[in-house]
């Protein structure tokens, strides 16, 4: 709720009354012009309440209202059952925008210190024009960060450039782990083996040049149902086109593709001589559309003009529908083998019919949330921002532009015609070095596994600093954007029982929300409970 208080200037209002009666007989001077439109107070864009993990000092959220008259906005800490607890942050380095956060000592779940020691803490926001304050009351629940529980297994090591993980849905518990060349190898977390036969083995198909390879594996909801056995994988051909291939596993052994049973379903011709920015996010919705991540097909600054361009699928997110039943848009083509749904953007003209999203430069990893209905996308930058996109399942109609290559992040690239129309990141960070920095995202999920501190967070990191970070899931929505001081790094307190956690290339989960973590280096670690 936002309380309005208004600054009454009743001795400047009296004195201008007198004045409009003053005497002199017969003065008949213009009469004064009408007053203007009241001042308006500013208006808050931050949410009004957040979840935040015990025992961090981090930074809770970014500060942000707008004033109708365009007059700068100050922000102030006014009240509130709680208000001692909390401290606003200056915009600084890395984040032009004010932030708040506890003051030491840092919330305990266990502890709470709040006033009414329920671990929700309660303040009031000011946000000034000078006139008028808008009022902000801002509410903190602190989640449970099970201090102490938390552990990272190293669970396989000796792996050739390990790309992603998933689980294999057949009860088993066990995961599927792909090699960028091409082989899907069967592992056991529980005993840390590896079966004698691999899943799938795609060795001489794959290109594996610059960022080629093998990119993503994803299961149909029905795996395990007698007749099914479905599964997608995503590649890069050795013809150096993106390729989308459907699969079926042997009907009595779900722990093993049937090559025989391969069906292209999409080819995307790449550039000629242009081997980075291929993209890579693959993901299958719950209503069984596959979701396709395409990068603008390389260069520096989409120098094709791609990722704008609604006639190309580069850089974009393609939505297709590859079941059987659903038809074939493409009879003619053996290799376009899917249906287009009716909802998305172009499906009656104005481009091609599979865009779902446009203005990526390389979206290399992307997840879907069944719980949230979230698509969240690690988009690569180039210059300056790496950044985290949002969509939701049930999006369809309307385009989602996110900008790229007139806008990189929430900032304007290389001199381009930035739009409003523009999406904004849901979350993004500069590049560099530090600890709030990196120079290259890897995309990341929701964790939704048994360690209770980590739920309803969405984790990602950064492939070249090695920095992991999480946001709340309740910031992602198109919201403000979220900046670097705003997230809760893991970068410490994910320390591996064995092997260094690096050039982290994939986050995936097994069938049960256990979370992994791919190391390009050749290792998986899992997030555990303690035993």
């Amino acid at each position: 709720m936002t309380i309005t208080v208004r600054a009454k200037m009743l001795g400047a209002l009296m004195a201008a009354a007198l004045g409009a009666c003053g005497g002199g007989g017969g003065s008949s001077g213009s009469p004064p012009p009408p007053p203007g439109p009241p001042n308006q107070p500013p208006i808050w864009s931050t949410t009004a309440s957040t979840v935040f993990t015990e025992e961090s000092l981090d930074t809770i959220t970014t500060l942000l209202a707008s004033d109708p008259e365009g007059v700068t906005v100050t922000f102030s800490i006014v009240g509130g059952a709680d208000a001692a607890r909390f401290e606003i942050v200056p915009p600084g380095p890395g984040n032009p925008f004010p932030q708040i956060r506890f003051r030491p000592p840092p919330p305990d779940f266990e502890n709470p210190t709040d006033a009414n020691r329920d671990n929700i803490y309660e303040v009031q926001l000011g946000a000034s024009d000078g006139v008028n304050i808008a009022i902000l009351n801002f509410r903190v629940s602190i989640r449970d960060g099970n201090s102490g529980t938390i552990q990272v297994r190293r669970v396989a090591t000796g792996l050739s450039s390990p790309m992603y993980v998933a689980g294999l849905p057949d009860g088993s518990g066990r995961i599927v782990i792909l090699e960028r060349a091409g082989r899907i190898r069967l592992f056991d977390p529980k005993t840390r083996t590896f079966a004698a036969d691999d899943f799938l083995n795609l060795t001489g198909q794959v290109a594996t040049d610059g960022e080629r390879g093998l990119f993503g594996i994803a299961f149909s909801f029905g795996y395990n149902l007698p007749g099914d056995g479905v599964f997608y994988v995503y590649f890069s051909s050795s013809a150096g086109d993106n390729e989308v291939r459907r699969y079926k596993a042997f009907p009595n052994d779900l722990a093993r593709a049937d090559p025989s049973t391969a069906d292209t379903i999409l080819q995307v011709a790449q550039p000629a001589g242009l081997n980075n920015h291929k993209g890579g996010m693959f993901a299958l919705h719950a209503t069984g559309q596959l979701l396709i991540g395409l990068g603008d097909g390389g260069g520096t600054g989409d120098p094709q003009g791609n990722a704008q361009n609604p006639n190309s699928l580069l850089g974009k997110v393609l939505r297709i529908n590859p079941e059987p039943s659903a038809g074939d848009a493409y009879p003619a083509d053996p290799n376009r083998d899917y249906a287009i749904p009716f909802n998305n953007p172009f499906a009656s003209g104005g481009g091609a019919p599979e865009i779902w999203a446009m203005g990526l430069r390389n979206p290399f990893r992307g997840s879907f949330d069944p719980v949230m209905g979230y698509v969240a996308i690690g988009d690569v930058g180039q210059d300056a921002v790496e950044e985290v996109d949002v969509m939701t399942g049930s999006q369809s109609g309307s385009l989602v532009n996110f900008g790229w290559s007139r806008r990189e992040g929430t900032q304007a690239y290389n001199g381009g015609a930035d739009s409003a129309s523009f999406r904004a990141p849901a979350a993004e960070y500069l590049h560099g070095t530090g600890p709030l920095q990196g120079d290259s995202i890897t995309g990341g999920i929701i964790y939704r596994g048994p360690l209770v501190g980590l739920q309803d967070n969405y984790f990602f990191a950064d492939f070249v600093t090695n920095n992991i970070w999480s946001i709340p899931q309740s910031t992602m929505e198109f919201g403000p954007t979220q900046h670097a001081n705003a997230f809760t790094s893991w970068t410490q307190r994910f320390t591996p029982d064995q092997g260094t956690i690096d050039s982290i290339v994939a986050f995936g989960a097994d069938t049960k929300g256990n979370m992994y973590i791919v190391d390009f280096g050749g290792e998986i670690f899992m997030l555990a409970p303690i035993d």
